[in-house]
């Protein structure tokens, strides 16, 4: 079913040399994880990187994604991360699955 959505390229990140402020542009907190698209339809989540590889070692994730998010499709840029005792991402938890892993967008779930 997740082949109903269409298949986007998330934005590049671009390196700025001065921090700038603007009412024109949101702005959030930038993670040490692993990029991603979340796909969501009908009920199951496929997690995508931004490369277009298909992350299969995070199946609890997305079923729960899919649980959660009471949506009939959706696509979500975001980011997947492990989180610290103290609230930051250790990407080295991620990496050797050290602890739950999460997907951060505009809301986190885990």
């Amino acid at each position: 079913m997740l082949n109903i959505l269409p298949k986007i390229i998330p934005m590049k990140l671009n390196l700025r040399r001065d921090p700038f402020d603007s009412p024109d542009w949101l702005f959030e907190l930038k993670h040490d994880g692993f990029r991603c698209l979340a796909y969501i339809a009908d009920g199951d989540c496929k997690l995508v990187s931004r490369h277009r590889n298909v992350f299969k070692t995070f199946k609890p994730l997305q079923d729960a994604l899919a649980k959660t998010l009471k949506v009939k499709n959706a696509i979500l840029d975001g980011e997947l991360i492990c989180i610290d005792s103290k609230g930051h991402s250790d990407f080295i938890a991620l990496m050797r699955k050290r602890s739950e892993p999460a997907f951060y967008g505009s809301t986190c779930f885990g």
